[in-house]
């Protein structure tokens, strides 16, 4: 360790934030990270550099999961939202799916329990 520490946030302005996207399975990743890219590239906010990027964080069991990385003065997650919307690309919502088998499934009855 040394003896000083050195606080870049003080003097660096930039942050990085990293706006999670889950979209359904069906739609191409190559679509979604080009819609995210444009919705970066159009915010004022965002700096050119560092450049922004996406990358694919996982297939999980319900959605793929993309992240955009920008460097920004301020956020735009509601940008995101908006142009999702007008490319026709809907968030992953989640999902449980309980199965049981027929035998354990009791038939409906007439005369509920009291």
């Amino acid at each position: 360790m040394t003896s000083h520490l050195v606080n870049w946030t003080l003097l660096d302005s930039r942050r990085r934030i990293d706006i999670p996207a889950q979209v359904e399975y069906g739609v191409k990743s190559k679509r979604v990270k080009a819609v995210l890219l444009e919705v970066a590239r159009q915010n004022s906010h965002v700096l050119e550099e560092p450049a922004p990027g996406v990358i694919l964080i996982e297939f999980s069991e319900h959605a793929i999961e993309l992240e955009l990385r920008i460097y920004v003065k301020f956020g735009l997650g509601v940008k995101t939202e908006e142009a999702f919307e007008q490319h026709g690309i809907k968030f992953a919502q989640p999902r449980l799916r309980i199965s049981l088998p027929a035998n354990l499934i009791a038939p409906a009855s007439d005369n509920p329990p009291r």
